[in-house]
């Protein structure tokens, strides 16, 4: 008989992934192992390299929208989800960690509690904190529509969601994800007519 030189290829790369300094392993590998979860009667190599060679490096993959995945030949709903899936555990996970610490009291708490959230952002996003007297958070939510470095905020829609709690006070803030976090002048005066309908 011959051989089949990819028998085990699979517990292979779980071993070597737990085993070893994973963050030395080829990307290929990294993100064939990934594959493996989502279509496991499949030798997912050349897939792996596909997806490689189309955007670049692993992280270009995790970032890619599911159509782009899509277009990419052996890539379907499925994958392109779970790829999508996979690329946002990192945020969910840090932003479980972060909600640990409910209560919210001074300026570093507020930076520690929002870091997930504004790390892992690639477009302009807006969040809102509600708190209650004593500094607990009632509500974390985000809201509003962006691009890269654009963002439009409804003030009326926002007073309307913060309403919805016995809030005593807010805590605002939005993304520069590609530029300098010097507020501009347009966030100061949004900051402003905002201080002002509350």
């Amino acid at each position: 008989k011959v051989k089949n030189i990819h028998a085990g290829h699979r517990k292979r790369l779980r071993t070597q992934f737990l085993s070893t300094d994973y963050t030395n392993m080829p990307e290929h590998q990294i993100l064939e192992l990934m594959l493996t979860f989502v279509q496991p009667l499949k030798d997912v190599n050349p897939l792996a390299h596909n997806l490689l060679n189309e955007f670049g490096n692993l992280a270009n993959v995790l970032d890619a929208s599911l159509e782009d995945l899509k277009a990419v030949k052996g890539i379907g709903d499925v994958t392109a989800n779970y790829i999508n899936f996979c690329s946002r555990l990192p945020e969910i996970y840090r932003i479980s960690k972060a909600r640990k610490n409910t209560k919210i009291n001074n300026p570093g708490e507020i930076v520690s509690f929002l870091s997930a959230p504004v790390d892992f952002a690639s477009v302009a996003k807006f969040y809102y904190i509600c708190l209650n007297g004593k500094g607990e958070v009632l509500c974390f939510k985000t809201m509003g529509s962006g691009s890269v470095s654009r963002l439009f905020v409804n003030n009326r829609e926002l007073i309307q969601q913060i309403l919805k709690y016995p809030t005593h006070s807010v805590v605002i803030c939005h993304t520069h994800p590609h530029g300098m976090p010097k507020p501009s002048t347009e966030d100061r005066k949004f900051t402003r007519e905002l201080n002002d309908l509350l």
